[in-house]
């Protein structure tokens, strides 16, 4: 079992922009790294090596028909509220573009975020952050989530190789 998510990953220069918006000063939050900044279109959990695949070739599917994506970055605020916020998000706007893609994994509702930190308990927001950053997603790829003492660690699956053995491809996402 692999616990995996889909995401699209934001370059490199982008997600060091977008630091700049994190509201740094506040305690109580653990701000992740800007290589980590992604948008997710669905966190399955701990799925098999079926699923795995399955998964695969609906992402290779929906990265053909939807990939690139011309975003724009619009605010900086806390789910689930500003003022009682369990996580800091930059919310991201693409005339419904990513809501097409989450459509193929999850009949759920989806809002376009950022994960910029997670909340220790609940706290209190400044007003939100314009941020106004116009993005290029270039892709999106179904990811391995690894909990380590230092923190996550994504990786990207490759549809080549048997995920149940821990082959893994180079595009790593740090």
């Amino acid at each position: 079992m692999t616990r995996c998510f889909v995401a699209s990953f934001l370059p490199e220069d982008v997600g060091v922009e977008l630091e700049k918006f994190a509201m740094r000063p506040l305690t109580g939050v653990r701000w992740l790294a800007p290589s980590k900044y992604h948008v997710t279109f669905q966190f399955f959990g701990e799925i098999d090596h079926t699923e795995i695949e399955r998964q695969q070739h609906i992402v290779a599917a929906a990265a053909a028909e939807h990939f690139p994506i011309d975003c724009v970055v619009r605010t900086v605020t806390g789910f689930p509220h500003h003022n009682a916020a369990r996580v800091v998000v930059a919310l991201v706007e693409s005339e419904g573009e990513l809501e097409r893609v989450a459509a193929r994994f999850s009949a759920q509702t989806f809002t376009a975020h950022v994960t910029l930190g997670r909340c220790r308990g609940r706290v209190a927001l400044p007003e939100y952050a314009t941020v106004d950053l116009a993005v290029r997603l270039p892709n999106a790829g179904l990811y391995r989530s690894e909990t380590l003492p230092a923190g996550a660690r994504y990786t990207m699956l490759d549809p080549k190789l048997d995920p149940d053995r821990g082959e893994l491809s180079d595009a790593t996402a740090p």
